[in-house]
């Protein structure tokens, strides 16, 4: 596998965390990038659990500092290889500054054939819906939680 920095691999699944060989399609997109965005806003909310706590304050806000990098950089990534399925480059990000964008890639279908990035995408798996639906509803009770305080 060229282009991967770090890959996990699980009964012969492999999910490049950061890999730009293959492309990904619109359930995979939504799964990958409600965790990596989850994930990034735990690192924002991370410090105020362990405030009070002199080693914990300088280790989460160590956390802080690195880890939305971390996030960005996967957001970035995925984002990418979504683009590729529909065989655009990937300088075409740019155009997510614009958050309309974002919504968009996600209702563009990918070629039906292989293109010049990869060949077509595997079907979503259940993991990917349960991405899905899980994070945002992790977070839902997140913030109900610390809205009854």
């Amino acid at each position: 596998m060229e282009n991967v920095l770090i890959s996990l691999n699980y009964k012969n699944a492999s999910i490049g965390v950061f890999e730009l060989t293959h492309r990904i399609g619109r359930f995979r997109y939504l799964g990958l990038m409600s965790f990596w965005a989850s994930l990034l806003s735990l690192f924002y909310v991370l410090p105020l659990f362990f405030s009070g706590i002199p080693i914990a304050e300088s280790i989460s806000m160590f956390a802080v500092a690195i880890g939305p990098l971390f996030c960005l950089v996967a957001l970035v990534l995925v984002t990418i290889r979504r683009i590729n399925d529909f065989n655009m480059s990937g300088f075409w990000i740019f155009l997510t500054l614009i958050i309309f964008f974002l919504i968009v890639i996600f209702f563009i279908p990918g070629t039906k054939t292989e293109n010049k990035y990869g060949r077509i995408p595997k079907k979503a798996r259940k993991v990917n819906y349960v991405l899905i639906m899980f994070f945002p509803l992790v977070w839902i009770v997140i913030l109900a939680g610390m809205l009854s305080f």
